[in-house]
């Protein structure tokens, strides 16, 4: 009997996890859903002010949250990115209200920008603990390969993809991403697409291995999700394409 019974208990124990983390995992996208219909506005600028003002609780109760949620139980991969990408968000908006009021995620000191902000290993997530750059390089980009992920993960810059107003789901995640991707080359402050010349964000050329390897080159992205007929190509390939980076503005994206 007490052989029978040890594996029925394991079953039961993983099924009550799995639930739970399910539930943990559909009550943060909630909660940050709420907060970010709050306090992020159509142009995707935070209200960092009324936010520290009103609900610095309410993140800090998400934040809290995940360190006891497992992704590795949901029930699909997309539903894990999903949660990665969520998770990044908050705790960078969660960053910047413990630091709040700056001007910047990147203060200089001796006129270098510092990267304190990304680099502080002290997010817990699933037990485990993490800097914003791990969890964007050792977990999102390594596990899941899928270059519209930098159009989802915003840094609260200017320069940055803007903060999407609702949070991101399981069932369209990868919808929400390629919408972002969209909106970000549409947008002239940010990257300039016209004929076989252009200007465009420093993510490209940071992240230009993850364009390579899911595009090919990055020109094939950029005429994937760019403007219609915004580039002009001179080979079948785009290979020929000239490509120049735009300075990085890394003041706040607060309203």
């Amino acid at each position: 009997m007490k052989t029978l019974l040890l594996p029925l208990v394991c079953i039961v124990l993983f099924f009550c996890l799995s639930s739970s983390s399910a539930q943990n995992a559909t009550l943060l996208s909630d909660s940050w859903n709420s907060l970010l219909s709050s306090y992020v506005n159509a142009e995707g600028k935070v209200d960092y002010q009324a936010w520290l003002d009103n609900d610095l609780v309410t993140i800090q109760t998400i934040i809290d949250e995940l360190a006891t949620t497992d992704p590795n139980n949901f029930e699909s991969e997309t539903h894990q990115l999903a949660f990665w990408i969520n998770v990044y968000n908050i705790l960078a908006v969660g960053e910047v209200l413990n630091r709040y009021p700056i001007e910047t995620v990147r203060p200089e000191f001796f006129f270098i920008p510092e990267r304190s902000f990304f680099t502080d290993v002290k997010h817990v997530v699933n037990g485990q603990t993490y800097s914003l750059d791990g969890i964007e390089n050792d977990i999102i980009r390594a596990d899941f390969e899928q270059p519209l992920i930098h159009f989802g993960l915003v840094c609260a810059s200017t320069s940055c993809p803007d903060l999407r107003n609702e949070a991101y789901t399981g069932e369209k995640v990868l919808v929400q991403l390629e919408e972002e991707a969209r909106a970000f080359l549409s947008d002239p402050t940010k990257n300039i697409l016209e004929g076989n010349s252009v200007q465009v964000s420093k993510i490209f050329d940071w992240f230009k291995g993850d364009f390579e390897a899911g595009f090919g080159n990055v020109a094939n992205f950029l005429i994937a999700y760019g403007p219609k007929d915004s580039i002009v190509c001179e080979d079948m390939d785009c290979s020929t394409l000239k490509i120049n980076y735009l300075d990085y503005d890394w003041s706040l994206n607060k309203q």
